[in-house]
């Protein structure tokens, strides 16, 4: 059984047409800008059904999350130095 990685309450959803958002514990709905990476990858990372990022742009996204306080639990990091690569916001407010 996976468990997810995100904070309690928060959600990643599918809009139709637009991507992912992330639904936070407060009622707030984000889109997420996944840039490059595939988001049944990103989903996957986030719900705990992947251990580690497969490559650079999802180990970004997840260190946004990070860095945002939404993920619950601290993990390894597998590329780089801490925090690297997280410039610009990966979210925007739907």
């Amino acid at each position: 059984m996976s468990r997810s990685r995100l904070v309690p309450g928060a959600e990643v959803v599918p809009v139709p047409g637009r991507g992912l958002a992330l639904r936070t514990p407060e009622g707030e709905f984000f889109t997420i800008r996944t840039g490059n990476a595939r988001e049944d990858a990103l989903l996957a990372l986030l719900t705990g059904a992947a251990e580690a990022p497969a490559d650079d742009e999802l180990e970004r996204l997840v260190r946004a999350f990070e860095d945002a306080g939404h993920l619950a639990t601290a993990r390894p990091h597998t590329r780089g130095p801490p925090h690297a690569g997280t410039s610009g916001s990966s979210a925007t407010r739907c």
